[in-house]
């Protein structure tokens, strides 16, 4: 799986793995992120019954697209046609991104499952025909989930304009507990690589990209120079000359969280103010909870809706250094905040149960593919 980014598509299809689904998963990183996997021997693997591939394609615009696609639909042919096909098992296309949505037609699945994960038209790179990619997804898929509130309610208005009538199930962002709840020790590199931080230290872990609001953070910076803020992952998007205050620590993996989690005094989920961000639900949120960590958001529908009597609020930089200066003063009790996330977000196994099931009854009720029964596969 790839570094840096272990998030909902890579949580689910671990589950479906360890509850003995055999699982095909293709991962879409593009041409620069796919040349570093590939030179460090990380381009492929199997973890348990899960099989990963990393290939040079990204659904998003670039003058490489075309190319790249191809690199995809010969690794479609080549791994699913092949070798999933072969074995008595259902063919379940889960796709994240509707421009999968295609693909439906080299693999013949017996089911088709768009999970969706972000409202992509509001991404600066997506090509020019998102809608029309969106519309084949919601036409082709059998099952469709979304992974918040905004999100499946955006769903179903699309829907209704498109005049299809499927349900929309919906699945906020879950949580593997036990691995945030682990009180681990900075090791001696950490303190190498961190010691120099001043505190109190505010912290981010997941995706650098657009919608992180890096002209709120750099005025946080301005205003509380001795305070220090750190971004933990993947940078993917240009990033603004940032006060020196303000540290990049790059991809980590997600097994290194928990332990670098132990130095935020206050974690973050710093999101503009966007059409895209009104429709995300942060996996981060309840992670933060479960490493007993405090939270202060930017104002976000769904996190507003599932945790806005725990997780503090700000619109902009001299709100939040207030909410920091509150919660330094009085600092929550990190045992209530975990709790906060074991009773309402539920486990990342107990949603993959929860989709499975879905999936079986869905196939019960179409009629018999020529194929006969079969037990599933993703």
């Amino acid at each position: 799986m790839e570094e840096g980014l272990f998030q909902r598509p890579q949580q689910l299809m671990s589950c479906f793995a360890h509850l003995g689904l055999p699982v095909l998963f293709l991962g879409n990183v593009g041409w620069k992120r796919a040349g570093s996997l590939w030179t460090r021997g990380k381009g492929r693997g199997v973890m348990g019954r899960c099989k990963y591939l990393h290939l040079p394609y990204s659904p998003f615009g670039g003058s490489g697209r075309q190319i790249s696609s191809l690199f995809l639909e010969h690794a479609i042919k080549r791994h699913f046609n092949q070798q999933m096909i072969k074995q008595d098992f259902a063919n379940i296309l889960w796709i994240c991104h509707p421009s999968f949505a295609r693909f439906a037609c080299q693999t013949d699945p017996d089911l088709v499952v768009y999970d969706i994960m972000d409202r992509f038209a509001g991404f600066r790179a997506s090509p020019s025909d998102i809608t029309r990619q969106e519309a084949e997804a919601y036409t082709r898929a059998d099952l469709i989930f979304a992974g918040g509130h905004s999100l499946a309610e955006a769903a179903r208005r699309d829907l209704g304009k498109l005049g299809i009538e499927k349900p929309v199930y919906c699945f906020p962002s879950g949580v593997d507990l036990d691995h945030f709840a682990r009180n681990i020790e900075l090791d001696a590199a950490d303190v190498g690589t961190l010691g120099f931080l001043s505190r109190p230290v505010l912290g981010y872990f997941g995706a650098v990209d657009e919608r992180i609001d890096f002209e709120l953070l750099a005025e946080v910076a301005r205003m509380r120079p001795t305070w220090s803020i750190v971004l933990i992952g993947p940078v993917i998007t240009a990033i603004p000359p940032l006060p020196a205050n303000i540290c990049l620590l790059g991809p980590r993996s997600y097994a290194e969280l928990p332990r670098l989690m132990q130095i935020f005094d206050v974690s973050l989920i710093p999101f503009r103010q966007t059409e895209l961000v009104a429709h995300v639900s942060p996996t981060k949120t309840p992670e933060y909870l479960a490493g007993g960590k405090p939270v202060i958001s930017t104002p976000i529908p769904d996190v507003i809706h599932d945790y806005g009597d725990v997780v503090s609020i700000a619109e902009n930089a001299s709100e939040l250094v207030a909410e920091v200066e509150k919660l330094l003063a009085e600092p929550p009790d990190p045992q209530a905040l975990r709790e906060v996330a074991k009773t309402r977000a539920r486990t990342w196994m107990a949603i993959a149960r929860q989709m499975i099931s879905l999936v079986e009854k869905t196939l019960r009720e179409r009629p018999l593919s020529p194929r006969g029964e079969k037990s599933v596969r993703v």
